[in-house]
């Protein structure tokens, strides 16, 4: 297998054997439905509450608003960091309703690089297009950061980290051609793991999907699940 873990949904504490470091940290994957709780309450705080509860060291949040009419332009990203003492790197996977919405990385490590993928319909819409929420523009992708996790710190002193991981979340649509968008995610992974042979990926998203269908087959084949 790649020396891959994933996480789809909860928070877990990732096994130093696993990943073969030294450091052992709380990984959490959340879907926060852009704040509003499961009573149909917009409350980022609580949102908050619940990240802080568990104080992980890396969260992958999915369904994140940024400057939309719906939520008075909230800085979604920028508040939840504020919240919880992170940093907060966003990916914007769509325009909506005046702003952005996408997904997020929350980080207690320093931030060494990062990268965003936008998935596109297979069909014909353009990958360029995957701003414009057109019809039938399943427009989700996924954003990875690299972070050094022997330092449980927001800033770097510039020099190459002893621990590196990349850590990744995405969020499958359920409208979207679901093994069509993974086999797309597959190949951001499988390049991922061939230019950075030595450093372990994590991967946490919403996948709207249970694990035994064939859309996971790569996760159940490829990867080692530490839930």
């Amino acid at each position: 297998k790649l020396e891959v873990v994933a996480v789809v949904f909860g928070v877990c504490l990732v096994s130093v054997s696993v990943l073969a470091v030294d450091y052992p940290f709380r990984v959490m994957s959340y879907n926060i439905r852009s704040g509003t709780g499961m009573d149909n309450v917009y409350n980022l705080s609580r949102t908050a509450q619940v990240i802080n509860q568990y104080y992980p060291d890396l969260v992958g949040l999915q369904e994140v608003d940024n400057d939309t009419q719906r939520h008075a332009g909230d800085d979604q990203p920028m508040i939840l960091a504020n919240l919880t003492g992170m940093q907060a790197v966003y990916g914007k996977m769509r325009n909506f309703q005046g702003g952005g919405y996408g997904i997020c990385i929350l980080s207690r490590f320093p931030v060494l690089d990062q990268f965003q993928t936008l998935f596109h319909n297979p069909d014909g819409t353009p990958h360029g297009n995957c701003t414009d929420q057109t019809a039938k523009d399943y427009c989700q992708g996924v954003i990875g950061v690299l972070v050094d996790v022997s330092k449980r710190s927001s800033t770097t002193d510039g020099q190459e980290g002893k621990a590196p991981v990349w850590f990744l979340t995405t969020h499958i649509a359920t409208d979207s051609p679901v093994v069509e968008t993974i086999e797309l995610f597959k190949d951001v992974v499988l390049k991922l793991s061939s230019e950075y042979p030595s450093v372990p990926i994590i991967v946490t998203g919403d996948f709207n999907a249970t694990p035994e269908e064939p859309s996971m087959e790569f996760m159940r084949s490829a990867m080692e699940d530490v839930w």
